[in-house]
């Protein structure tokens, strides 16, 4: 995806225009989240990375927008915060899962994805271990 986002086939509420910032262009679009977030594809000098710092996965339409805007991201920056188990008792609090996230990167065909927002409470050596946890995927995975 390059260029305005009002190109883009996603409803007009779930975009706005692009903005230019030196040899920046920054794309954004709305994510799902229960307070509003948005998300940004910025691109510059054939590089581009993307952001989806507050979102829930499992709207059909906030998921493929950012699957979109994600294609061929030399990095995702995504939402972790949650194992698959939690998510299943919080799943309306506005955040993903671990492996969703990895999973969003692969079909989206990032080249990396940074595991972001993890739960405050999870230590350091949790989420080294959650990363090792992963499998291969065909992207590669930082936290």
């Amino acid at each position: 995806m390059s260029g305005d986002a009002t190109d883009c086939r996603a409803p007009a509420l779930l975009r706005s225009s692009s903005v230019k910032i030196g040899a920046a262009t920054i794309l954004p679009f709305k994510l799902n989240h229960p307070q509003g977030a948005w998300g940004y594809r910025i691109e510059c000098g054939g590089s581009s990375i993307v952001t989806a710092f507050d979102r829930e996965h499992g709207v059909p339409e906030f998921d493929r927008i950012l699957n979109e805007y994600a294609q061929n991201a030399d990095i995702l920056i995504h939402d972790a915060q949650y194992t698959p188990e939690e998510f299943e008792q919080k799943n309306t609090w506005g955040h993903c899962t671990v492996q969703y996230a990895v999973w969003l990167a692969a079909k989206a065909r990032a080249k990396r994805v940074a595991l972001f927002h993890h739960d405050p409470t999870r230590h350091d050596d949790d989420v080294d271990a959650r990363v090792c946890d992963l499998g291969e995927h065909g992207v590669g995975v930082l936290a």
